[in-house]
């Protein structure tokens, strides 16, 4: 389902900036492990902190003055725990918050004339690479990386691109990068054709 336009022009780039006759051959951006591992933690975090919370812990808490604070920590010590959850569990929020927003935002995009790569929501940074120039997508994969299409999933991995100009700044956990190199490099060799 396509965003709506007023959101997706925040999102997208590539989309909205082709050039006349230009084409979207492939287009690929963060892979959602990104998104696993906050997830997890702070899933984690909040099913300790009911788990470990009493609730006598916190109604002592809600009524204690400073001094009486640390004698029902002392009292009820794995409610301390989940009072430790509590408190480090916004941190984990904010982090899968703002994977998300790079999951969402970050794409690299292959036309019929060019490679793209954008990232960033307020802060947008773009650059491109005309396929004249275009040589290599460079992968640095883990084995996680790797391992992952064993289960049906789409493989990712660190990605550079390069070209005679220049090359992109290492863009990580990208998925699909051995489908983005064949494109490129087919796209290359089309444009070379001309």
């Amino acid at each position: 389902m396509p965003l709506p336009n007023a959101l997706a022009h925040w999102i997208e780039y590539a989309r909205f900036n082709l050039g006349e006759g230009e084409q979207i051959l492939f287009q690929t951006g963060k892979h959602w492990i990104i998104l696993v591992w906050p997830f997890i933690v702070y899933t984690t975090i909040i099913a300790t902190a009911i788990w470990a919370s009493d609730p006598a812990f916190w109604h002592a808490l809600s009524r204690a003055q400073p001094p009486e604070i640390l004698q029902a920590i002392i009292t009820y010590p794995a409610s301390a725990i989940a009072l430790f959850a509590v408190v480090v569990s916004p941190y984990y929020a904010l982090i899968f918050f703002l994977r998300f927003i790079q999951w969402l935002t970050t794409e690299v995009t292959v036309t019929n004339e060019r490679v793209i790569w954008k990232w960033g929501f307020y802060f947008r940074v773009t650059d491109q690479l005309g396929l004249r120039a275009f040589e290599r997508v460079q992968m640095e994969q883990s084995i996680l990386g790797r391992a992952i299409a064993v289960i049906g999933a789409a493989p990712y991995s660190d990605i550079v691109i390069s070209g005679f100009s220049g090359r992109s700044p290492t863009m990580r956990s990208i998925s699909n990068p051995i489908k983005l190199n064949q494109i490129a490099q087919q796209a290359n060799k089309d444009f070379q054709g001309r």
